[in-house]
């Protein structure tokens, strides 16, 4: 084992009941195929068999700190101009998820007809562009923008719905994904659907 994750194992092995998260994307196909095959290939050498997935924008919504009464915009960045949209009511229930858009976001207008000019804030886990804080201003009143403020803490996961379970050692393809890290370019997907 690398040296680097020589304390995580440690910390681990003392730790009990483990529940590991990941979040599942969006954002570009090789880099998330890439992450989740180094995430479940450490897990998996550590023992843990099970790991649960959800969407990285209820990742961001769940772990932000921020006011309560607030839509909560998730836009996580592409390429130049483009990016994956969430929103979330003030429950953290999605009004829609992952919709990939460009600037100026004008398929957002439809989607969001019912809930144009409410309050929000935009989080983003990087820090978002004037552009995107113009082009939004346009459907909400948006009190804020952050890209910190994240905090990781037991309950905040409670927030989280619509986990998947994968057990990774039941999963050919994914175990053939995580022991042989060379397949990383296959053709097959790297996690199981529904």
């Amino acid at each position: 084992m690398p040296a680097d994750f020589v304390w995580l194992r440690d910390l681990l092995n003392g730790a009990g009941a483990v529940r590991t998260v990941i979040g599942t994307g969006p954002g570009s196909f090789t880099g998330i195929k890439s992450g989740l095959s180094f995430f479940m290939a450490l897990i998996y050498s550590f023992g843990i068999k099970n790991v649960e997935t959800v969407s990285s924008s209820r990742i961001f919504a769940s772990l932000h700190k921020g006011d309560p009464e607030l839509f909560k915009i998730v836009a996580i960045p592409f390429n130049r101009g483009e990016y994956f949209v969430s929103v979330y009511d003030q429950e953290l229930n999605p009004v829609f998820e992952d919709m990939f858009t460009k600037s100026p976001f004008e398929d957002l207008a439809q989607k969001i007809q019912h809930i144009a000019g409410s309050d929000a804030e935009i989080i983003s886990p990087v820090s978002g562009s004037p552009e995107l804080l113009n082009d939004l201003c346009r459907f909400f009143k948006i009190k804020g923008m952050f890209s910190d403020r994240f905090v990781f803490e037991d309950e905040t996961f409670g927030k989280l719905r619509d986990f998947r379970t994968v057990d990774i050692s039941n999963e050919p393809m994914i175990l053939n994904y995580v022991t042989h890290p060379a397949n990383i370019d296959g053709t097959h997907e790297l996690y199981v659907k529904n």
